[in-house]
């Protein structure tokens, strides 16, 4: 799964980059991309998401251990246990939040401006990243054991 959100995410930054790098040649030219604003965001979008979700399953995620170097074997579980469970519950809540919009986005049918796409999958998408990172975060906290960073 690893490898398969690298070759996705590598493929959406060629497509943002390569968007983008045109849309840039061709307006002076006055042949821009139409839509180009629309494809770069709603990539975006897939590119964050996807990105959430790898670098949670990579461990990527940035700890800042500084401060609790001088702080004993215990402290610093009992520290991560607390960063993990916040962590847990704002991803959560995102996540809640985002699916209620996703619900709000369905009612009213939105599209994006210029090429029309529906918004709703998009939203659907972080909805499920965050969800995905709220479960493996949980699961984190009820079945690991720490210790020590």
């Amino acid at each position: 799964m690893r490898r398969a959100l690298r070759y996705i995410g590598f493929i959406i930054l060629l497509f943002l980059a390569s968007v983008t790098g045109t849309n840039m040649l061709m307006r002076p030219l006055g042949a821009p991309i139409a839509g180009a604003p629309d494809l770069v965001s709603l990539g975006g979008v897939v590119f964050m998401s996807i990105a959430i979700i790898f670098a949670e399953l990579e461990r990527a995620h940035t700890v800042v251990d500084m401060l609790l170097r001088k702080f004993t074997v215990k402290t610093k579980n009992l520290i991560s246990k607390i960063a993990l469970i916040v962590s847990t519950i704002i991803s959560g809540f995102l996540s809640f939040e985002s699916f209620t919009w996703f619900l709000q986005v369905c009612k009213r049918a939105e599209s994006s401006e210029t090429l029309r796409i529906p918004l709703a999958p998009f939203v659907l998408f972080v909805a499920g990243s965050f969800c995905v990172l709220s479960f493996h975060l949980s699961r984190k906290i009820l079945t690991e054991e720490r210790t020590g960073m």
